[in-house]
C-alpha cells in the first residue's frame, strides 16, 4: 500500500511534469461563459490586451511569466509546382498550423455545464464583429518568399478550447527561391525549404515547438520534371541585425524537402544528340581526303552543331559559373569532333605534300633512267634510290598521310571510355 506522503507526490509530479518539462502548461478551470459564440468573445476580449504576450498577462503559469510561449507549429502543404531551373524558384500553397495557450481565453467547459464549449471563428468574421481587437497572434513570416500571394481573410481561421488552447490555420502560398547547385545535371538533387519565423519577438518570447509530424502533404506532390519528397521540419534560429541596435536571435522553422530531378528529357535532348553529332563527325573517316570538300564539310558541321547544341542546353539554366556533369559531356565530345577535324587536315595536308614530292621523285627518276636500258628491275632500283624518297621531309609526310587508319580506331576507343568514365560517376 502506497502512503498518503507518496500519493501525494506522485500527484504533485504529475501535475508539474508538463511544466518541468518545458511544455506548454494548461489553465485553471474558468466559469466564463455566455449563450453563445459572439457573447463569449466579447466577455473573454473586454480586458484582453494583444500586445501583451500570454505568459505576461496572467500569472497562472505559476510565475513563469519571463519563460517564452511555446508555439506548436506543423505545415500542411497542398501543391509544390512551376519547379524553375531558370529562376531556381518554385512555388507552393499549404496551411501552417499554430498552437499555443492563452489563458485569459479560457472558458466554462461543455463537461462543466458551459453553453459554447469550443470557439471556431475566421479572421474575417473576427474582423467584422471586433474590429481591430485582434487576439495575440505570433505573427509568422516566410522568409525565403519572393512573391506573396494574396490569402482570404475567410481561410484564416483561430479555435479556442475551453482549457485556452489557441488553434490558428494561417493559409501560405507564394513563390520561394531554392538555393540550388546543378554540378550533376541531369542527375542532380536540390533540398528546397521554407523558413518560417516571428520577427516580432526574439527567442526570449517565443519558441517554436514541432508536432509529431511537422511538415506533412496532403496528397502525394506529383511532377513530369522533378521526384518531390522527404519532407522534413527543422527547428533552428534566425538572427535579424538590426541598425543601431544589438541583433536578435529569433525562434524559426525550416520546412525542408528535396527536388530529384529526372533525367529522361536531359538523357534524350542532351546526351543521346551529343552522341549523335560525334557519329557524324566520325563518319567522315570513312571518306577518302581527297573528296576534301565533303569531308571538311562533315567535320566542321558537326562541330558547330555540338557548339550550338551545348549553347541550348545552357540556355536552360541560370548563369553559372562552375563546372557542370553535362557541359563537360558535351565539351568532351565537341573537342574530340576539333580533333577529328584537326587529323583530318594533318591528313590532308600530308598526302598533297607527299603527292608533290612524288612528283619531283618521279622527274629525279626520268632523268636518271633516260638513255640507259629498259630493264624494270633496274628502273625500280633508280626509283627507290632516288634522293627525295629518302628524305625525312617525305618520310614524315608518310607517317602522317596514315593517320585516318590511326584515327578510325583511336577515336572509336576514346569516346568508348570517355562514356564509361562520365557514366561511371553518376549516381
Amino acid at each position: 500500500m502506497l502512503g498518503i506522503d507518496t500519493v501525494v507526490f506522485l500527484v504533485l509530479a504529475l501535475t508539474l511534469a508538463p511544466w518541468a518539462c518545458g511544455e506548454i502548461p494548461y489553465c485553471q478551470p474558468s466559469d466564463t461563459d455566455a449563450a453563445d459564440q459572439r457573447q463569449l468573445l466579447n466577455l473573454l476580449l473586454s480586458n484582453y490586451s494583444s500586445l501583451i504576450r500570454p505568459k505576461v498577462a496572467t500569472d497562472l503559469t505559476y510565475g513563469r511569466k519571463h519563460e517564452p510561449e511555446l508555439v506548436g507549429f506543423q505545415f500542411r502543404g497542398n501543391r509544390v509546382g512551376d519547379i524553375s531551373s531558370l529562376l531556381t524558384s518554385f512555388t507552393y500553397s499549404g496551411d501552417t498550423y499554430l498552437q499555443w495557450v492563452d489563458c485569459r481565453l479560457s472558458h466554462k467547459s461543455r463537461a462543466r455545464g458551459g453553453r459554447v464549449g469550443q470557439i471556431s471563428v475566421s479572421l474575417f468574421t473576427f474582423l467584422q464583429t471586433f474590429g481591430n481587437e485582434l487576439l495575440w497572434l505570433p505573427i509568422l513570416q516566410e522568409y525565403n518568399v519572393a512573391n506573396d500571394f494574396p490569402v482570404d481573410l475567410k481561410d484564416v481561421v483561430f479555435t479556442i478550447t475551453s482549457d485556452g488552447v489557441v488553434k490558428a490555420r494561417l493559409p501560405q502560398q507564394g513563390t520561394v527561391k531554392c538555393a540550388m547547385n546543378f554540378k550533376d545535371i541531369p542527375f542532380d538533387s536540390h533540398r528546397c525549404s521554407l523558413l518560417f519565423a516571428s520577427a516580432k519577438f526574439a527567442e526570449a518570447d517565443l519558441l517554436f515547438t514541432l508536432a509529431s509530424e511537422p511538415a506533412v502533404f496532403i496528397s502525394k506532390v506529383e511532377n513530369a520534371e522533378w521526384d518531390i519528397g522527404g519532407f522534413d521540419a527543422i527547428i533552428g534560429r534566425r538572427i535579424m541585425p538590426l541598425s543601431g541596435f544589438q541583433s536578435q536571435n529569433y525562434s524559426s522553422v525550416s520546412v525542408t524537402f528535396e527536388l530529384d530531378r529526372k533525367p529522361y528529357f536531359y538523357l534524350t535532348q542532351g546526351l543521346l544528340p551529343t552522341l549523335l553529332f560525334w557519329f557524324i563527325s566520325y563518319v567522315g573517316f570513312f571518306i577518302n581526303w581527297s573528296s576534301s570538300s565533303a569531308r571538311a564539310s562533315i567535320h566542321m558541321t558537326a562541330t558547330l552543331i555540338l557548339v550550338n547544341h551545348l549553347r541550348n542546353v545552357y540556355s536552360k539554366l541560370p548563369t553559372i559559373s562552375y563546372r557542370t556533369w553535362l557541359g563537360d559531356y558535351i565539351l568532351s565530345h565537341l573537342l574530340i569532333s576539333s580533333l577529328q577535324m584537326c587529323f583530318f587536315a594533318a591528313v590532308f595536308y600530308s598526302n598533297s605534300q607527299l603527292n608533290e614530292l612524288k612528283k619531283q621523285a618521279l622527274s629525279e627518276y626520268a632523268a636518271a633512267v633516260q638513255g640507259v636500258r629498259r630493264d624494270p628491275e633496274y628502273r625500280l632500283w633508280v626509283y627507290r634510290n632516288t634522293g627525295i624518297v629518302h628524305t625525312s621531309r617525305f618520310k614524315i609526310f608518310q607517317f602522317f598521310s596514315q593517320l585516318d587508319q590511326i584515327g578510325l580506331i583511336v577515336f572509336f576507343i576514346v569516346v568508348l571510355l570517355v562514356n564509361v568514365c562520365f557514366l561511371s560517376t553518376t549516381n
